[in-house]
């Protein structure tokens, strides 16, 4: 049993409660001997139960789980042999959806794959509205030379037409 009292803060009141448990577990044991043996005992069959009906319950998970998957494809099987036999077309279109859509799928996969190579390439910026505008003022800087590059040009060649 554990010890409802604080050691530190209470701590004659936790001392007290540890002596009379232990009184009262020696008088049981000096006034019934056996009381620790049986008792020893009968937790060790409740364990040995609790095992035993645990591995029952697991055996009959897994035989539901095997029955349900054996059923399930027995329903199929059936289904695809009704439609073999009763409306071939539409077996033989029901077939070649399948595989189409397995084709999709494949290629979506790959697609996937790609998309993830990709993604683990790019650097994602923590803040692209903040990159756009650093991008927009450095344009704008670079316009502003150009134009006054074009302007120093026109002006050197019409010097030189002066001349």
């Amino acid at each position: 049993m554990n010890n409802p009292f604080d050691r530190e803060n209470e701590k004659n009141e936790a001392i007290i409660f540890t002596r009379v448990t232990e009184a009262i577990n020696y008088w049981l044991l000096q006034k019934f001997p056996e009381y620790d043996v049986k008792l020893i005992e009968k937790i060790n069959r409740v364990e040995i139960e609790h095992r035993r009906i645990l591995a029952i319950i697991n055996d009959y998970e897994d035989s539901q789980a095997e029955y349900t998957k054996s059923i399930t494809e027995k329903i199929i099987k059936d289904v695809n042999d009704f439609l073999m036999k009763e409306y071939p077309d539409l077996d033989k279109s029901l077939k070649m959806t399948a595989k189409n859509a397995e084709n999709r799928l494949k290629k979506l996969e790959e697609k996937i794959k790609e998309m993830e190579q990709i993604h683990k390439h790019l650097k994602i910026s923590d803040s692209i509205c903040e990159d756009v505008y650093k991008m927009r003022d450095e344009f704008k800087q670079i316009k502003k030379f150009l134009e006054e590059f074009k302007t120093q040009v026109k002006r050197a060649f019409m010097i030189k037409e002066k001349a």
